[in-house]
């Protein structure tokens, strides 16, 4: 599995998404600094920290992240169909679930670095900004509950992954999962203060850090929309597994 990890995080290093991914890190950051910029240019007092972890993380958790993230997915599942190559790659020497699994984990590296890059970027901001006055003081225990946030986005959002491989190995292109992944969070988006986005996937992650979180003061996990992503991530990772392993080489 090893082998066939590292293969497609040379592939992904060397394309176009690796630097989609850096500007999915900066863009939210920007987007979050210019309401405090203004704030501070008309002398309004300090900020909460819980502000910029907050709007970080509703983009990573739904507008940026998700079509960002399923792209990603999808480009490593479905390449080789586009490019005509899969028939190679299923008559290699690797086992076929060791290749999906080393796709998969390429897939949940992605989401790694970049919610933990941004959480490192906003909290060097915090800090620069409490010390400058733009942003209140902070103690340790805020960077902490926040951290443990941005790893509980980090695995809602891998649980995510095998419904949009699914259709992508299903249709062998790109087009229709991350069409299934944009309109998820257009739904998402539309019904966010719904009861039923706990249920919904794509609002889940999103739905539960706006419920669990309080500025970074406390961190309260509730389990139910959890728990629900988890069955996900298992049903969904039996099926797409179960279709790239008796996919017919022709």
């Amino acid at each position: 599995m090893f082998n066939s990890f590292y293969t497609e995080l040379i592939k992904l290093k060397r394309s176009n998404i690796f630097i989609i991914s850096f500007l999915a890190i900066l863009i939210p950051i920007i987007l979050t600094l210019i309401p405090p910029v203004i704030n501070n240019m008309l002398s309004e007092g300090p900020l909460e920290a819980g502000y910029f972890f907050d709007g970080n993380l509703a983009f990573l958790n739904l507008t940026i992240g998700i079509p960002l993230f399923s792209i990603i997915a999808v480009n490593i599942f479905v390449k080789e169909y586009q490019q005509g190559t899969i028939n190679f790659l299923f008559t290699s020497l690797q086992d076929r679930k060791t290749i999906y699994f080393g796709k998969l984990m390429t897939s949940f590296v992605s989401i790694v670095v970049v919610f933990l890059l941004s959480f490192l970027l906003n909290g060097i901001i915090v800090l620069v900004g409490s010390k400058y006055g733009f942003v209140e003081t902070v103690n340790l225990s805020v960077f902490l509950n926040y951290l443990l946030v941005y790893l509980l986005s980090i695995l809602m959002q891998l649980a995510l992954l095998p419904i949009v491989i699914i259709v992508g190995i299903w249709f062998k292109n790109i087009v229709i999962p991350m069409g299934c992944a944009i309109l998820g969070v257009l739904i998402a988006g539309i019904g966010l203060q719904s009861e039923w986005a706990f249920y919904f996937p794509w609002s889940i992650p999103l739905k539960t850090v706006q419920s669990i979180t309080d500025g970074g003061s406390n961190v309260t996990f509730i389990s139910t929309p959890i728990l629900a992503l988890g069955f996900i991530l298992v049903i969904s990772t039996i099926i797409s597994l179960v279709l790239y392993n008796t996919e017919e080489v022709t």
